[in-house]
């Protein structure tokens, strides 16, 4: 917090003294202290010696008041995290402090979508600012001495990703057009159901996309059981859900799909095992289950990925759902983060 409260570190500085302090190394250690201030501050409370609470409190104090930004709006806070920060209380800055630690630890969450407007720190617009400052500096410095010190500092990747949360906000990217097209995955709107999925991660630009990706993937017919997120620019409907039930609110876009629908209300199931004559409302759920008399294990922990090596542990599954439940579990992770780190490049 006293790293994040120098000078170089605070609204309003000229680009020249930014760039000085990039050449310097000043933000070589800038990226761990944005992102890690909250566990420090928490691992220095837990401790709950006076001297080094005092000692805490007075950093905060120039912290919260350098970095802290008005807001009509105040977050609600658990009260386990309240409970958390109690030690600090009698110094006088709890409200603020409270609120700054969970707009951040919200932002570092799997969920954290930042930068965004209800953020209590102007953290994220300083790291903007002073993120131009470096992207100008190497584009201008080709081939110089300047260059050759910044890569010593900070290494050849300096097009970094906004969110916090992400690995690529440390990582960064050789190139600007790598980073938008990072950033472009972020800000898809439509995320697969599966944990452990990477399209629970990257997400699909477009709800046919998914739509296609959870029949094809997971089994799944989700055509007219989704509600979408919404997004800043409205979706137009191109057909309108003209095709009501006529036993519940729903209505659809296209009639077939009402017809099945009617199917659960009146328990029809015409679509019949052919080994075990079991019945289905739906055609699709029948092939589904037909998969499994076969007994081949289809779904399979195991792919290729660009650079000719495999990721996956190579276990197989009767059904989609079995696989995705086994990418749930932690080992199941790790067999699909080579996966992801790929999307992620590309």
């Amino acid at each position: 917090m006293s790293y994040l409260s120098l000078p170089s570190v605070t609204k309003g500085v000229e680009d020249h003294e930014t760039e000085k302090s990039w050449l310097e190394g000043f933000f070589s250690f800038y990226e761990y202290a944005v992102s890690s201030w909250v566990f420090h501050l928490e691992a220095g409370i837990a401790i709950e010696k006076k001297e080094l609470l005092d000692q805490l409190a007075e950093a905060l104090e120039v912290f919260l008041e350098l970095h802290w930004v008005e807001s009509s709006d105040t977050l609600v806070v658990s009260k386990m995290l309240q409970d958390k920060l109690q030690p600090m209380k009698e110094y006088g800055m709890f409200s603020k402090l409270i609120q700054a630690v969970f707009s951040t630890r919200k932002q570092l969450g799997r969920h954290g979508q930042g930068p965004v407007a209800d953020e209590v720190l102007d953290l994220s617009s300083i790291t903007k600012e002073v993120r131009r400052v470096l992207e100008t500096l190497s584009s201008t410095s080709d081939g110089t001495d300047r260059q050759l010190i910044l890569d010593r500092f900070y290494g050849p990747n300096r097009f970094k990703c906004p969110r916090i949360n992400c690995q690529y906000f440390y990582k960064g990217f050789l190139k600007e057009d790598h980073r938008k097209q990072h950033v472009a995955r972020h800000d898809r709107a439509f995320l697969c159901y599966f944990e452990g999925c990477p399209t629970s991660i990257f997400g699909c630009s477009f709800p046919k996309e998914l739509e296609e990706h959870m029949f094809n993937d997971h089994g799944m017919d989700i055509s007219d059981d989704l509600e979408f997120p919404k997004i800043s620019l409205p979706l137009r409907q191109i057909h309108p859900a003209t095709y009501t039930c006529t036993q519940c609110p729903k209505s659809f876009t296209r009639k077939h799909n009402l017809t099945a629908h009617l199917r659960t209300h009146e328990g029809e199931k015409p679509f019949a095992c052919s080994e075990c004559g079991l019945s289905f409302t739906r055609d699709n759920d029948k092939k589904r289950h037909e998969a499994l008399h076969g007994g081949e294990k289809n779904f399979i922990c195991k792919g290729s990925l660009t650079d000719g090596t495999e990721w996956g542990c190579g276990l197989s599954f009767l059904r989609a759902d079995k696989l995705t439940s086994h990418h749930r579990t932690a080992a199941g992770s790790r067999c699909l983060r080579p996966l992801q780190i790929q999307q992620a490049e590309r």
